[in-house]
């Protein structure tokens, strides 16, 4: 759209001078996030206009992902010298920040110019370093205290102790307050993350979600809708079926679809009774009817959080609501030209695909809680505290990225001229995948530095940094950026950068909670917890139409429980969580178990180092000649399974191996987990509900076939812990 509105203004001197009638001087804003297909059009108003502003700093040039490039604005400057202005003063943060600031980014910057803090000091020391050691979630069975537990610890000790500050508006002093603090993570879901341990505390949370267009609500009264507009839209009846009130499971749902039954389904007669009076209905009128007729309301009541749906589908009122007011003019510049269900499911696409995709909060009271944000959200915002968390991030470009890189600056009005387009692929293998991260790591450490400024001046009265104290050396990071460029180190009550030392509070955090924590009985997801699976929802009779294996089974008691070593105890792997390690591992040992001949791959596959790899192998192999000594030789990893138990719940889920015997009248289920416990049989215990839903699973499916043995396979400490179930 950009590229052919520039075209039309080079090809059409009149249509810019219509434009620019009556206009004495243009000005751009956030110049130095400014990308050159935008400058191109630009540059056409620029030169018609009597007088030019453009405003920008190039340390916070953070938008290279959309294309921006701060060295146009440094090129600008250089052609115009005497026309070109540097601020010197800062406004915002107390000096102990801004001397700090500065120091690093004469380091960080070339040609850095200094600002000199405005404000004078406020009371207590400015900078808070909390060292942390630990960034796994769980060691050998047991929770681990993470830096979002302590950061969130520090917060309610500043507000227990009541830290002064001083407010924007009357620039007096006043007790700190939840609306006062920020914090700043790489990722959405590391703000997630945060935001659960304030919630633990008690501590109100302001966190603007991404993702309400795909939510699970949203997706499944969209696709009723598009089942209502097209009656013969199988992936949306598919979707509305599986996903939806009625849990069908994918199998039947597609062998409807096979067999031209899935139009008179049961489960989509109420779209039926919606479909026929859709041509007189609004869609806020449909949307109704879809809550109450279909049963989206009681359904979604039932999902892990209600108020969370609920807060999604008023939204998507809202929508309809505003579908249904906008002028035909304004529908019609965003693309939608009708207004029926078709048109209203495309408004919502554009307005989702523009950005416009916040989750609201359910609870309407974020404006007084403690802001969570992203490192690029944060630009534009200041806070009196703030709180600097992801310096563990990789510099680096990621993968599938693609880039438009111009041959030189001299000529800004003939950027487009010049232009080539590079895509940075995403390949397996790890020497390839390290070219093509070395060749664009200069222009990702660019966007690591400004991104560093942007967080730490969001700060007025204290910074906070969560240090990773867990980083090696080697690692390319934010915190080794900080280090060696800026020149950063950790002292004793301070922070020296250089030669000039800045006084800080430091701290060490350990894998301990907090007490905080421990006194109410820190929450910590286990991987049973983290297994695949959906919510559990009420059915028409109170039993869930749909349960995980975790909470799916009777609890299986195992006799004559014996333990089994199964070879070497695995290394702790540098995993964000328990989730993508318990992935790698469970991959590795059904590649090991299936396909070992493409264990080669697994390196790249998983990020295992090899000697995990290669301890688990010695663990694969042991496991497949434990089963065969007890007659289970046809082996079946990664097994999926769905199917009804007792009063119509559906319980779905994936067993981790399955062993038959050669007859298939015997068999044995092995569930893998990653902790090393001390005592297997004890860690055993709250895996069991799992397990009882395996075995009920598995009489159901193959009744002709008696369940031998069950167990768990901690892969951590290379044990087998099994026996017979008595059920």
């Amino acid at each position: 759209m950009i590229a052919r509105a520039e075209a039309l203004l080079r090809a059409r001197p009149e249509a810019v001078a219509a434009m620019m009638d009556g206009i004495d001087c243009v000005i751009v804003d956030e110049f130095q996030d400014t990308n050159p297909v935008q400058f191109a059009l630009l540059a056409h108003l620029i030169k018609a206009a009597p007088r030019v502003v453009l405003v920008g700093d190039g340390k916070q040039a953070i938008m290279g992902f959309q294309g921006a490039d701060a060295r146009l604005a440094a090129a600008l400057a250089a052609q115009r010298p005497n026309d070109a202005h540097t601020l010197d003063t800062n406004r915002r943060s107390v000096p102990g920040i801004m001397n700090l600031v500065n120091d690093l980014g004469a380091g960080l910057f070339p040609d850095y110019a200094p600002l000199a803090p405005h404000r004078t000091a406020a009371g207590g020391i400015p900078i808070d370093v909390m060292r942390v050691e630990n960034k796994t979630a769980t060691s050998k069975g047991e929770p681990l205290a993470k830096g979002s537990h302590h950061i969130a610890e520090r917060i309610r000790s500043l507000l227990e102790e009541k830290r002064t500050i001083v407010d924007r508006t009357t620039e007096t002093p006043r007790p700190v307050q939840p609306s006062d603090v920020a914090i700043l993570c790489r990722t959405h879901d590391k703000a997630r993350e945060y935001a659960d341990c304030l919630t633990h505390l008690g501590i109100p949370v302001d966190l603007a979600e991404d993702g309400w267009f795909t939510s699970e609500v949203v997706t499944v009264a969209r696709a009723a809708l598009a089942v209502i507009a097209d009656p013969s839209d199988a992936f949306s009846a598919v979707i509305f079926l599986t996903h939806g009130p009625a849990a069908v499971s994918l199998e039947a749902a597609l062998t409807a679809v096979l067999d031209g039954t899935l139009a008179g389904h049961p489960a989509l007669a109420s779209l039926g009774a919606l479909q026929d009076r859709a041509s007189s209905w609004t869609a806020a009128r449909l949307l109704a009817g879809l809550r109450t007729e279909a049963g989206l309301d009681d359904w979604a009541a039932g999902l892990e959080d209600p108020a969370r749906a609920h807060a999604d589908l008023a939204r998507l009122d809202a929508e309809a609501a505003a579908f249904e007011a906008a002028d035909p003019v304004t529908r019609a510049a965003s693309g939608v030209f009708g207004w029926d269900i078709r048109s209203f499911l495309a408004w919502l696409a554009i307005r989702a695909d523009a950005g416009d995709d916040a989750r609201p909060d359910p609870s309407g009271s974020t404006a007084l809680g403690v802001k969570i944000a992203t490192w690029h959200a944060s630009k534009g915002l200041e806070w009196p505290v703030v709180c600097v968390t992801g310096l563990d991030w990789t510099v680096g470009e990621r993968a599938n990225t693609l880039r438009i890189e111009f041959t030189g600056w001299d000529a800004p009005e003939t950027l487009l001229e010049r232009a080539t387009i590079h895509y940075h692929p995403a390949v397996a293998c790890r020497e390839v995948a390290a070219h093509f991260a070395a060749v664009r790591c200069e222009p990702a450490a660019v966007t690591e530095r400004c991104l560093s400024y942007v967080a730490m001046t969001r700060a007025r009265d204290l910074l906070v940094l969560e240090w990773p104290d867990y980083v090696k050396e080697d690692a390319d990071t934010v915190s080794r950026l900080l280090v060696e460029e800026g020149k950063l180190e950790l002292g004793t009550g301070e922070i020296t950068v250089g030669k000039s030392k800045h006084p800080a509070r430091l701290t060490n955090h350990g894998k301990a909670f907090p007490e905080s924590f421990a006194d109410k009985g820190i929450e910590t997801a286990t991987e049973a917890e983290v297994r695949p699976g959906r919510p559990e929802t009420p059915g028409p009779r109170g039993a869930p139409l749909f349960l995980r294996p975790s909470d799916g089974g009777e609890a299986t008691a195992l006799w004559s429980l014996e333990t089994h070593a199964l070879g070497a105890a695995l290394s702790r792997e540098a995993f964000d969580d328990a989730r993508l390690r318990g992935s790698a591992l469970h991959l590795a040992m059904r590649v090991f178990l299936q396909r070992p001949d493409r264990a080669i791959d697994l390196g790249a596959a998983t990020g295992l180092s090899p000697e995990t790899l290669a301890a688990l192998t010695e663990q694969a192999r042991s496991l497949r000649e434990t089963l065969a000594e007890h007659g289970f030789t046809d082996l079946h990893p990664e097994l999926p399974f769905d199917t009804e138990i007792a009063g119509g719940t559906r319980v779905r889920g994936t067993v981790d191996l399955l062993g038959l015997s050669q007859d298939g009248r015997e068999a044995v289920i092995i569930d893998y987990k990653s902790p090393a416990p001390a005592s297997p049989v004890e860690a055993a215990q709250p895996y069991l509900a799992q397990l009882g839903a395996y075995v009920g699973a598995l009489s159901t499916l193959r009744p002709e076939t008696r369940l031998a043995r069950a167990g768990i396979h901690f892969l951590g400490s290379g044990t087998l812990a099994w026996g017979s179930p008595s059920m």
